[in-house]
Protein backbone atom coordinates (compact mmCIF):
# COMPACT_ATOMS: atom_id res chain seq x y z
CA UNK A 1 0.00 0.00 0.00
CA UNK A 2 3.08 2.25 0.85
CA UNK A 3 4.65 1.87 -2.14
CA UNK A 4 1.31 2.65 -4.50
CA UNK A 5 1.03 5.69 -2.83
CA UNK A 6 4.62 6.77 -3.55
CA UNK A 7 4.02 5.84 -7.16
CA UNK A 8 1.03 7.93 -7.00
CA UNK A 9 2.44 10.80 -4.98
CA UNK A 10 5.58 11.13 -7.76
CA UNK A 11 3.19 10.64 -10.59
CA UNK A 12 1.26 13.14 -9.39
CA UNK A 13 4.37 15.70 -8.67
CA UNK A 14 5.74 15.08 -12.30
CA UNK A 15 2.57 15.73 -14.04
CA UNK A 16 2.43 19.43 -11.70
CA UNK A 17 5.68 19.68 -12.80
CA UNK A 18 5.15 19.21 -16.65
CA UNK A 19 2.29 21.17 -16.05
CA UNK A 20 3.92 24.12 -14.94
CA UNK A 21 6.93 23.90 -17.63
CA UNK A 22 4.13 23.76 -20.19
CA UNK A 23 2.02 26.75 -19.01
CA UNK A 24 5.17 28.64 -18.97
CA UNK A 25 6.29 28.03 -22.25
CA UNK A 26 2.86 28.47 -23.89
CA UNK A 27 2.87 32.20 -22.12
CA UNK A 28 5.97 33.27 -23.42
CA UNK A 29 5.27 31.37 -26.79
CA UNK A 30 8.15 28.62 -26.69
CA UNK A 31 7.74 25.53 -27.64
CA UNK A 32 6.35 23.22 -25.15
CA UNK A 33 7.81 19.86 -26.57
CA UNK A 34 11.35 20.06 -27.65
CA UNK A 35 13.98 21.82 -25.49
CA UNK A 36 15.46 21.29 -21.96
CA UNK A 37 14.70 22.89 -19.04
CA UNK A 38 17.02 26.10 -18.41
CA UNK A 39 17.43 28.21 -15.26
CA UNK A 40 15.47 31.57 -15.65
CA UNK A 41 18.29 33.58 -14.49
CA UNK A 42 21.23 32.46 -16.36
CA UNK A 43 19.69 30.55 -19.52
CA UNK A 44 21.93 27.21 -18.57
CA UNK A 45 19.98 23.84 -18.73
CA UNK A 46 19.48 22.19 -15.85
CA UNK A 47 21.42 19.44 -14.87
CA UNK A 48 18.33 15.89 -14.73
CA UNK A 49 19.03 15.32 -10.98
CA UNK A 50 17.61 18.68 -10.68
CA UNK A 51 14.01 17.86 -12.45
CA UNK A 52 13.25 15.26 -10.15
CA UNK A 53 9.72 16.33 -8.76
CA UNK A 54 10.40 18.37 -5.08
CA UNK A 55 13.60 15.79 -4.41
CA UNK A 56 15.18 17.83 -7.18
CA UNK A 57 15.33 21.28 -5.26
CA UNK A 58 16.65 19.72 -1.87
CA UNK A 59 19.57 17.91 -3.89
CA UNK A 60 20.25 21.20 -5.69
CA UNK A 61 19.57 23.09 -2.28
CA UNK A 62 17.17 25.48 -3.61
CA UNK A 63 19.52 27.18 -6.44
CA UNK A 64 21.16 26.73 -10.16
CA UNK A 65 24.54 26.01 -10.33
CA UNK A 66 25.06 30.03 -11.04
CA UNK A 67 24.58 30.15 -7.92
CA UNK A 68 20.91 31.93 -7.66
CA UNK A 69 17.96 30.63 -5.67
CA UNK A 70 15.21 28.76 -7.36
CA UNK A 71 11.61 30.00 -6.44
CA UNK A 72 10.26 27.50 -3.85
CA UNK A 73 6.84 27.78 -5.87
CA UNK A 74 7.85 24.56 -7.67
CA UNK A 75 8.44 21.76 -5.42
CA UNK A 76 5.74 23.34 -3.44
CA UNK A 77 2.97 23.16 -6.08
CA UNK A 78 4.49 19.36 -6.73
CA UNK A 79 4.31 18.17 -3.23
CA UNK A 80 0.93 19.98 -2.62
CA UNK A 81 -0.15 17.89 -5.86
CA UNK A 82 1.05 14.90 -4.83
CA UNK A 83 -0.17 14.89 -1.26
CA UNK A 84 -3.49 15.72 -2.60
CA UNK A 85 -3.57 12.46 -4.31
CA UNK A 86 -2.60 10.46 -2.15
CA UNK A 87 -4.81 11.80 0.43
CA UNK A 88 -7.92 11.53 -2.29
CA UNK A 89 -7.16 7.62 -2.82
CA UNK A 90 -6.73 7.00 0.85
CA UNK A 91 -10.10 8.71 1.92
CA UNK A 92 -12.02 7.59 -1.49
CA UNK A 93 -10.57 3.91 -1.01
CA UNK A 94 -8.33 2.36 -4.15
CA UNK A 95 -11.13 0.52 -6.26
CA UNK A 96 -10.98 1.66 -9.69
CA UNK A 97 -14.27 3.80 -9.13
CA UNK A 98 -11.95 6.19 -7.10
CA UNK A 99 -9.73 7.37 -9.94
CA UNK A 100 -11.98 9.13 -12.25
CA UNK A 101 -13.36 11.37 -9.25
CA UNK A 102 -9.50 11.98 -8.09
CA UNK A 103 -8.50 13.14 -11.66
CA UNK A 104 -11.46 15.10 -11.46
CA UNK A 105 -10.24 17.04 -8.55
CA UNK A 106 -6.45 16.95 -9.70
CA UNK A 107 -7.39 18.49 -12.42
CA UNK A 108 -9.30 21.54 -10.86
CA UNK A 109 -5.98 21.54 -8.66
CA UNK A 110 -4.05 22.38 -11.97
CA UNK A 111 -6.59 24.83 -12.62
CA UNK A 112 -5.83 26.46 -9.18
CA UNK A 113 -2.15 26.84 -9.15
CA UNK A 114 -2.17 28.23 -12.83
CA UNK A 115 -4.68 31.19 -11.52
CA UNK A 116 -2.32 31.38 -8.15
CA UNK A 117 0.56 31.74 -10.47
CA UNK A 118 -1.25 34.12 -13.04
CA UNK A 119 -4.05 35.29 -11.86
CA UNK A 120 -5.34 34.06 -15.37
CA UNK A 121 -6.31 31.25 -16.41
CA UNK A 122 -6.96 29.92 -20.11
CA UNK A 123 -10.61 29.24 -21.16
CA UNK A 124 -9.74 26.61 -22.62
CA UNK A 125 -8.11 24.80 -19.55
CA UNK A 126 -11.35 25.65 -17.49
CA UNK A 127 -13.40 24.14 -19.98
CA UNK A 128 -11.30 20.92 -20.30
CA UNK A 129 -11.22 20.82 -16.45
CA UNK A 130 -14.70 22.03 -15.63
CA UNK A 131 -16.13 19.13 -18.27
CA UNK A 132 -13.89 16.51 -16.39
CA UNK A 133 -15.16 17.24 -13.46
CA UNK A 134 -18.74 17.37 -14.47
CA UNK A 135 -18.45 14.25 -16.20
CA UNK A 136 -16.85 12.75 -12.87
CA UNK A 137 -19.97 13.36 -11.00
CA UNK A 138 -22.43 12.22 -13.47
CA UNK A 139 -20.55 9.43 -13.35
CA UNK A 140 -20.95 9.20 -9.46
CA UNK A 141 -24.76 10.04 -9.57
CA UNK A 142 -23.26 12.78 -7.09
CA UNK A 143 -24.13 16.01 -9.19
CA UNK A 144 -26.11 18.97 -7.40
CA UNK A 145 -27.01 21.80 -9.87
CA UNK A 146 -29.49 23.50 -7.54
CA UNK A 147 -26.11 24.10 -5.46
CA UNK A 148 -23.82 25.10 -8.54
CA UNK A 149 -27.08 27.31 -9.45
CA UNK A 150 -26.90 29.10 -6.08
CA UNK A 151 -23.22 29.31 -6.05
CA UNK A 152 -23.19 31.45 -9.71
CA UNK A 153 -25.67 33.93 -8.89
CA UNK A 154 -24.12 33.95 -4.82
CA UNK A 155 -20.52 35.06 -6.73
CA UNK A 156 -22.49 36.94 -9.88
CA UNK A 157 -23.93 38.91 -7.23
CA UNK A 158 -20.27 39.61 -6.03
CA UNK A 159 -18.86 39.90 -9.28
CA UNK A 160 -21.42 42.69 -10.34
CA UNK A 161 -20.94 44.71 -6.88
CA UNK A 162 -17.00 44.21 -6.55
CA UNK A 163 -15.69 43.75 -10.15
CA UNK A 164 -12.22 44.12 -9.11
CA UNK A 165 -12.35 41.85 -6.34
CA UNK A 166 -14.02 39.11 -8.04
CA UNK A 167 -13.66 37.87 -11.71
CA UNK A 168 -15.76 35.97 -14.21
CA UNK A 169 -13.71 32.82 -13.93
CA UNK A 170 -14.36 32.60 -10.29
CA UNK A 171 -18.06 32.47 -10.78
CA UNK A 172 -17.23 29.70 -12.74
CA UNK A 173 -14.99 27.37 -11.15
CA UNK A 174 -16.89 27.87 -7.83
CA UNK A 175 -20.22 27.21 -9.82
CA UNK A 176 -18.70 23.80 -11.03
CA UNK A 177 -17.18 22.63 -7.60
CA UNK A 178 -20.21 22.95 -6.09
CA UNK A 179 -22.11 20.83 -8.11
CA UNK A 180 -20.16 18.71 -6.01
CA UNK A 181 -21.87 19.68 -2.77
CA UNK A 182 -25.08 18.21 -1.45
CA UNK A 183 -27.08 20.70 0.19
CA UNK A 184 -27.81 24.52 -0.30
CA UNK A 185 -26.75 25.50 2.96
CA UNK A 186 -23.43 23.57 2.63
CA UNK A 187 -22.91 25.27 -0.49
CA UNK A 188 -23.33 28.20 1.02
CA UNK A 189 -20.77 26.90 3.87
CA UNK A 190 -18.58 26.19 0.89
CA UNK A 191 -18.67 29.95 0.00
CA UNK A 192 -18.36 31.38 4.00
CA UNK A 193 -14.93 28.73 4.23
CA UNK A 194 -13.76 30.13 1.10
CA UNK A 195 -13.88 34.12 1.81
CA UNK A 196 -12.90 33.80 5.48
CA UNK A 197 -9.98 31.44 4.62
CA UNK A 198 -8.89 33.80 1.62
CA UNK A 199 -8.91 36.69 3.68
CA UNK A 200 -6.86 35.57 6.54
CA UNK A 201 -4.58 33.37 4.73
CA UNK A 202 -4.25 36.00 1.61
CA UNK A 203 -4.58 38.99 4.44
CA UNK A 204 -1.53 36.86 6.23
CA UNK A 205 0.52 36.60 3.08
CA UNK A 206 0.04 40.68 2.06
CA UNK A 207 0.95 41.37 5.65
CA UNK A 208 4.15 39.41 5.20
CA UNK A 209 4.90 40.81 1.93
CA UNK A 210 4.84 37.56 0.73
CA UNK A 211 1.87 38.29 -1.78
CA UNK A 212 2.73 40.95 -4.05
CA UNK A 213 -0.05 42.04 -5.54
CA UNK A 214 -3.18 43.06 -3.73
CA UNK A 215 -5.98 40.84 -5.22
CA UNK A 216 -5.66 37.46 -3.62
CA UNK A 217 -6.24 34.30 -6.36
CA UNK A 218 -9.78 32.56 -5.31
CA UNK A 219 -9.32 29.49 -6.88
CA UNK A 220 -6.69 27.73 -4.60
CA UNK A 221 -9.32 28.43 -1.91
CA UNK A 222 -12.24 27.67 -3.83
CA UNK A 223 -10.80 24.26 -4.02
CA UNK A 224 -9.66 24.40 -0.30
CA UNK A 225 -13.45 25.22 0.77
CA UNK A 226 -14.71 22.37 -1.22
CA UNK A 227 -12.18 20.09 0.44
CA UNK A 228 -13.07 21.08 3.72
CA UNK A 229 -17.24 21.00 3.28
CA UNK A 230 -17.34 18.51 0.87
CA UNK A 231 -14.80 15.57 2.59
CA UNK A 232 -15.19 17.00 6.76
CA UNK A 233 -18.61 18.84 6.96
Amino acid sequence: MILIYLVAFFLAASFVSFFNLFDDRRRRGENWVAGRSRCESCGRRIPWPYLIPVLGYIFCRGRCTCGEKISPYHPLSEGIGGALVVFLLHYLGMEKASVFPVAAVFLMYLLALEDSRHQDVFTGDLVVGGAFFVAALILDGSIYPLSGAFLFCLIGALYFLFPKAVGEGDIYYASILALGIGEIWRSYLFFTVTFVSAALIGGGLYFFKCLKQKAVPMFPFFLLGFLIVGIYL
